[in-house]
């Protein structure tokens, strides 16, 4: 995957209180820096959810 896309940085959220809504927060702001995809990277759920994901655009 590397050859093919150029990482942008890391992302997170926290204090989600569904995992659909930390994944929607991580992708808009992975969409912010102008990423095409991205990959979890971690995630916590001690009642709120919290993760970190890494932005990845093709090269």
């Amino acid at each position: 995957m590397e050859s093919q896309y150029t990482k942008l940085g890391s992302v997170s959220t926290s204090n989600k209180t569904s995992q659909s809504g930390a994944i929607e927060n991580l992708s808009k702001q992975a969409d912010k820096k102008g990423g095409d995809v991205f990959v979890l990277t971690s995630g916590n759920t001690n009642n709120k959810i919290h993760g970190t994901a890494a932005p990845y655009k093709k090269k």
